[in-house]
């Protein structure tokens, strides 16, 4: 999915801090969370090195990221440029550009337990996440459990994402089980009407999802 957001029609600037320490000034075209695209009107565009770093400030929405100079076209008289924005960037920038697509990720390189309550029962099951979304989750749950789960549509989570220092508590609705392995695999819809504060949860869970993708997607050094 193409999570860009086309920006003409607003007229937002972007200022770009070069190393020398000069700032100019062009048109935003386009922001994403990997990258950023900007235009410079006029026969006399300053031209920038590929590959240089530079600091870019966004006016819309207000954010400033590092990031390095990777496309240059020349569009009628002026030029168009593209920069990859850094990994603390993508974070930064996913987190506010308010229309964004789901992104799920696998957290299987760490566990994360979750405490799964449903109504009725006297104590919580117990699982570990095993992918997240900002709209689901699936979870893993050992065999035992089942029988106080499998009767419950609705239910409620419990977790700690890595670096967020505190937990998560969602309402979610069951949309599928499923026998994976040793393990049982429930497929959980959140759900936004029952669940306090839902859209900063949101958030850290893009914010999560983002910097996951990043490390996972990053070169090996």
């Amino acid at each position: 999915m193409d999570r860009s957001f086309n920006l003409y029609t607003e007229q937002p600037l972007v200022l770009i801090q070069t190393p020398a320490d000069e700032v100019l000034e062009a048109r935003l075209v386009k922001a994403r969370p990997d990258g950023i695209e900007a235009y410079f009107a006029g026969p006399r565009a300053p031209a920038l090195p590929i590959a240089e770093l530079v600091t870019l400030t966004l006016t819309q929405p207000e954010v400033t990221v590092n990031a390095r100079v990777v496309y240059c076209q020349v569009e009628g008289v002026g030029l168009s440029y593209r920069f990859d924005v850094d990994a603390q960037g993508r974070v930064t920038l996913g987190t506010l550009l308010n229309q964004r697509g789901a992104v799920r990720v696998s957290t299987s390189t760490s566990a994360i337990d979750v405490a799964m309550f449903v109504k009725g029962a006297e104590r919580s099951a117990r699982g570990v996440l095993n992918d997240i979304s900002e709209t689901g989750a699936s979870v893993l749950v050992a065999t035992e459990d089942e029988a106080m789960l499998f009767a419950s549509i609705r239910v409620g989570l419990e977790f700690l994402l890595p670096g967020d220092g505190k937990p998560l508590r969602l309402a979610g609705s069951v949309r599928n089980r499923a026998l994976v392995g040793s393990a049982i695999r429930y497929g959980i819809q959140f759900l936004p009407k029952e669940t306090p504060d839902f859209e900063a949860i949101q958030k850290r869970i893009y914010a999560f999802a983002i910097k996951r993708e990043v490390e996972r997607t990053a070169p090996p050094r």
